[in-house]
């Protein structure tokens, strides 16, 4: 499978657990931690924002997030584990080997999933396009970092724009 395919599946994997939790009204924050077989703890120890433990007596993943990070960061590391989860002992199907290394690609196919999950295609143009929000505004509204808005507006081409309504508030 080639690296592009491998990303078009971690967006449409991300974008169908949007859609299903603005089915069942819930955040995909509740909806993923709520999930039968999956836990979350957070640790004020951990060395890295997230990682991921199949807990075979259990039955049971385990996310466990850095307790210290912000709680955006917590959001989207959630995600990004969860992908971690979805794609377990899949990733040799899933990466090219011969587009950098299977590791890399598995970690940015998480966060395209954790992207696309929580600042889905639709709501960002419509938040964009019609009604001007400006990168500082989507990040606060959708309670993620300013950094992940700049790189998904940038993966949908809205980058731009935003420029604008930048442009336009610090007027």
């Amino acid at each position: 499978m080639s690296w592009l395919t491998a990303q078009r599946i971690a967006a449409r994997q991300g974008a169908m657990v949007a859609r299903e939790a603005t089915r069942l009204d819930v955040s995909v924050i509740s909806l993923v931690a709520n999930l039968p077989g999956i836990a979350v703890e957070r640790d004020d120890t951990l060395p890295v924002s997230g990682l991921t433990i199949w807990n075979r007596q259990h039955q049971t993943w385990i996310i466990r997030l850095r307790a210290t990070d912000s709680p955006s960061r917590q959001r989207f590391t959630l995600l990004h584990e969860f992908k971690h989860v979805i794609d377990h002992n899949s990733g040799v199907h899933l990466y090219d080997p011969r587009y950098l290394n299977g590791q890399f690609q598995m970690e940015m196919a998480a966060d395209i999933f954790a992207s696309t999950a929580l600042m889905p295609t639709r709501l960002m143009q419509r938040l964009v396009k019609h009604e001007h929000y400006d990168a500082a505004e989507i990040a606060r509204t959708l309670r993620v970092s300013r950094d992940r808005v700049g790189l998904r507006l940038s993966d949908l081409n809205l980058q731009n724009i935003t420029d604008v309504h930048e442009r336009r508030n610090s007027r």
